[in-house]
């Protein structure tokens, strides 16, 4: 059997092509978890954010870059920019 280089690092040899030694795989995992400062990290992070009346703060929304009044749709735009993020 043929070894390859890994995918991320180039170095580790590996048993396929575009396949990752685990140090690699572990450290694209721990880079999925960070998300940029002052992002929520998840969902449950921007309904956590809520005030009393089930409503976001015109700071709090400006601090993930939603502008004022919030568009309609925001919150599955602000959703799908975290899971970018960690993708990325």
């Amino acid at each position: 059997m043929e070894d390859f280089p890994c995918f991320g690092c180039g170095v580790a040899r590996v048993p396929g092509p575009k396949v990752r030694c685990p140090e690699c795989k572990a450290a694209r995992r721990d880079d999925r978890q960070q998300v940029a400062p002052g992002m929520p990290a998840n969902r449950n992070a921007i309904l956590d954010a809520q005030t009393g009346n089930r409503g976001w703060t015109r700071a709090q929304l400006a601090e993930w870059g939603v502008t004022w009044p919030p568009p309609k749709g925001w919150r599955r735009m602000l959703e799908a920019r975290i899971s970018s993020e960690r993708d990325d």
